[in-house]
């Protein structure tokens, strides 16, 4: 994959958009002049006049396709605003999957994945980068309360000894504390808040 697309995933998708709409404005554009082209040609040969063979064969010709080349060129149309508008659909249900995840996220859910069937790699990156910053996030919250656990053991450690009156276990459970706190700041360390 190109770095641009990966450093601005959006540009690639407008610029595929804007694909299509280009060629959508030619089909138009065809169909328009075709539909002109019938409206004013027709007119200007004179009924009941005398026309060579060669002529009346191929006006003959004309009047018989036009019609289908119009037919043919609006259900071009009718197939590009339809591919057009379709996947656009899907990439909507899948931005909005994306944002449910993310609120998750943001009430506190480290556990659920996304899971995204999309055509566009995009989105699938997408999804995978919310993956993956959930894991990351999930793993160092995961420390904290291992740590949390840790200090509560401790500190009950730590009253037990100063009632026992034992000075020398309750600097060494303190010094496991701070251990722990090292620890704590080192996970901090990793987060930018």
């Amino acid at each position: 994959m190109p770095a641009t697309s990966a450093q601005n995933p959006t540009g690639e998708l407008k610029s595929r958009r804007k694909r299509l709409y280009r060629r959508l404005l030619v089909i138009c554009s065809a169909a328009v002049v075709a539909s002109v082209a019938v409206i004013l040609y027709r007119p200007l040969i004179p009924a009941g006049e005398q026309v060579d063979v060669v002529c009346s064969s191929l006006v003959i010709a004309a009047d018989t396709f036009m019609p289908y080349m119009i037919s043919a060129i609006v259900a071009a149309i009718t197939v590009v605003a339809v591919l057009t508008v379709v996947p656009l659909g899907r990439t909507f249900d899948n931005l909005d999957m994306i944002r449910e995840r993310i609120h998750g996220l943001a009430g506190g859910d480290l556990s659920t994945r996304l899971h995204v069937s999309s055509d566009t790699p995009e989105l699938k990156m997408l999804a995978a980068d919310v993956n993956l910053t959930v894991s990351f996030l999930g793993d160092h919250v995961a420390q904290w309360k291992i740590i949390n656990r840790q200090q509560w053991d401790i500190l009950e450690h730590v009253r037990q000894s100063a009632v026992k009156g034992d000075p020398d276990a309750v600097l060494k459970y303190v010094e496991r504390m701070q251990k722990n706190w090292e620890r704590i700041a080192e996970i901090e360390n990793k987060l930018t808040t």
